[in-house]
């Protein structure tokens, strides 16, 4: 019988989302058999530690991103931060070269690191954002695509007849649409509301603090009870309440599930895999981009334009609005459930081919 094969997981510590999506690919690859490693940085790699505490782990440099309070300051703070990142880059393939050389890798999956590939063994790139929008991100953009025709595959998680990340990932090079990844299955429907209001908090400091306190105020002024979940695994995990407003630091993807359930309505980022979560959940959301974040912009502007969910900006967001905002749009409820079982299929049937071929 042939011997398992030996799988390197990347994953980009930007935020929870690369590492939340991940959790499907490591789980399916676990059940097929697959020797997993894990590798990552920050809460992502807590993240994906405590969901998997079993597998060997290897820590990489982190990117470390440092983000501005003003949109408008926005692209002079990440381009003052591009050549730490091209180091990163660096550092990391260092990382991953000497550890397929120590514990015999046969296979390398990267969720949006670039660094995360090696010549000896077959490197496959996940990623959607592959055409950046930003005017100040252009000039690395065709760079950035250079990087990524060096694996072997790309996989965009999105199906190819109805792309929800539109422009995002259209790129005239080889790469594969493999489905929407998202680990969250829906709680049953017997579980009783709770929640007039669900808030997810996403994304790097300081607009996750920013977000978060809007919402708090706003809150203080309403008869509603709302939940904000954090998503900070690095923080004590009690549940703080002020009036009708409870925060909790950090839920576990099962648990979240429960509470999208218990809430009537969902206010979140538009990162794109908070986007497949609330998809798989059949959630009703109002999508409040990340100031300065063209992705996230494009994102909810073109889920908007499908009648999916709206959006508003986070300057002008009325909690109070809420009902009104959601009530011409369907939810993402039955968008999704048809092809929840599409990236599983597409991993099962392509590792049964790799196995053959290598």
């Amino acid at each position: 019988m042939a011997q398992s094969k030996s799988v390197l997981i990347c994953v980009m510590d930007w935020g929870l989302g690369h590492a939340t999506r991940s959790l499907l690919l490591i789980r399916e690859l676990i059940r097929l058999g697959a020797r997993v490693h894990i590798a990552s940085s920050g809460n992502a790699l807590q993240l994906l530690k405590e969901s998997f505490p079993g597998l060997p782990v290897l820590e990489l440099p982190g990117y470390r991103p440092v983000y501005s309070k003003s949109p408008v300051a926005f692209p002079w703070v990440m381009l003052a931060q591009a050549g730490k990142w091209l180091r990163v880059i660096r550092r990391e393939r260092k990382f991953v070269s000497r550890y397929i050389d120590d514990h015999g890798i046969d296979l390398i999956i990267s969720d949006n690191r670039y660094g995360c590939r090696n010549k000896k063994v077959y490197s496959v790139f996940i990623g959607h954002h592959l055409q950046l929008q930003d005017w100040w991100a252009r000039p690395v953009s065709g760079w950035l695509q250079m990087m990524v025709r060096q694996f072997n595959e790309c996989w965009i998680p999105d199906e190819a007849d109805n792309r929800w990340t539109g422009a995002l990932s259209k790129v005239g090079w080889p790469h594969q649409f493999v489905g929407m990844m998202s680990v969250l299955s829906p709680a049953p429907s017997s579980v009783a509301k709770e929640y007039d209001v669900l808030v997810i908090l996403s994304g790097p400091e300081p607009q996750r603090t920013i977000f978060q306190q809007l919402v708090q105020q706003q809150s203080s002024q309403l008869r509603w009870r709302v939940l904000i979940v954090g998503g900070r695994p690095d923080l004590n995990r009690n549940t703080q309440n002020a009036g009708s407003c409870e925060y909790r630091p950090f839920v576990h993807p099962e648990e979240l599930a429960v509470l999208v359930r218990k809430s009537n309505w969902v206010i979140c980022r538009s990162g794109y895999s908070t986007i497949m979560d609330m998809a798989c959940l059949g959630a009703a959301c109002l999508m409040v981009p990340t100031p300065g974040q063209s992705e996230q912009l494009v994102l909810a502007r073109r889920l908007t334009s499908m009648n999916v969910a709206p959006y508003i900006l986070q300057k002008d967001l009325r909690m109070e609005e809420l009902p009104l905002l959601l009530e011409p749009f369907t939810g993402f409820g039955g968008l999704y459930g048809a092809n929840r079982t599409m990236f599983s299929s597409h991993l099962h049937s392509w590792w049964n081919r790799y196995q053959t071929e290598h």
